[in-house]
């Protein structure tokens, strides 16, 4: 999976926090992402039932695009 992080905001440097985890514990990975930029958050491979969640450090001025792919084997 790969989760793609956009910066729409003309001014402001904005912190998006990202948590990956089952049921019983959580990891948080923090991304700073300047105005007007595109980064990668992070590419990383899933097994078994994981949620991701993420949120921003203030409303509406960032977009968030997940890539998935599914390996069968």
């Amino acid at each position: 999976m790969e989760l793609w992080v956009s910066n729409t905001s003309t001014t402001a440097t904005r912190t998006v926090y990202f948590q990956v985890g089952g049921t019983t514990a959580t990891d948080e990975i923090s991304v700073q992402v300047r105005p007007h930029t595109i980064q990668l958050g992070f590419k990383v491979r899933l097994t078994g039932t994981v949620s991701i969640r993420a949120y921003e450090s203030s409303a509406g001025d960032v977009r968030i695009i997940a890539f998935m792919e599914r390996w069968t084997y």
